[in-house]
């Protein structure tokens, strides 16, 4: 929903939540898939969520770059609407994914409707935004990163958005996709898993 205050998501039926597959997990596949779903910029200013044109590219390519994971991105369907410059980043985006299935063999996509869900059941790990995408997500309970798009601290953001809690944050910078790589890729410790657990009860109730 666009205008559901985050604190409302738990009431919000979405049946979708059962079709959400918890996995492949990190380490099913050699290369796993990071799916890259950001939201749209929003009605107005005040509700601009949105990683794409903040960061992106820097994102896509720092995915790129690592060689050792697929990136499927996915962007929201009003892409573009309020602010043009949203399609020039992704008009980037998809630019630089086309040529790094050139060139890596590697099965990188583009993908510009149907469903997320069928994706998600594809998908190793996540990077997007404050946005609905994220508790359809959590159903899964599988890593996922979040963009902070204010100028708030961690601590702080989480608080604001519950639905963060759980997530590696990605700041304005790129700060935290590295670590989230490591996560994905087994490189490091999965230290979120418990937490994602705990959110996704809390957020959508049992997993029953």
């Amino acid at each position: 929903g666009m205008n559901i205050p985050e604190s409302q998501y738990r009431f919000v039926g979405r049946p979708q939540v059962h079709a959400i597959e918890p996995t492949p997990r990190i380490g099913d596949e050699p290369v796993p898939t990071v799916l890259y779903a950001p939201t749209w910029e929003g009605v107005n200013q005040l509700q601009e969520y949105s990683s794409l044109r903040a960061i992106g590219l820097r994102v896509v390519e720092a995915m790129i770059d690592s060689g050792a994971v697929r990136v499927v991105y996915k962007p929201h369907p009003f892409t573009g609407q309020r602010d043009a410059k949203y399609h020039v980043a992704h008009a980037r985006i998809v630019a630089r994914l086309d040529a790094a299935r050139a060139e890596t063999g590697i099965d990188h996509r583009v993908v510009r409707g149907g469903s997320l869900t069928g994706w998600m059941n594809q998908s190793t790990a996540l990077i997007s935004d404050i946005s609905s995408v994220l508790s359809d997500w959590l159903a899964g309970e599988k890593p996922y990163a979040v963009f902070n798009h204010t100028t708030m601290g961690t601590r702080e953001f989480r608080e604001a958005f519950p639905s963060s809690a759980a997530a590696t944050i990605i700041d304005g910078t790129g700060q935290g996709i590295g670590e989230f790589l490591d996560v994905v890729t087994g490189g490091g410790p999965d230290q979120l898993a418990e937490y994602r657990s705990k959110l996704a009860t809390y957020l959508l109730g049992p997993p029953e």
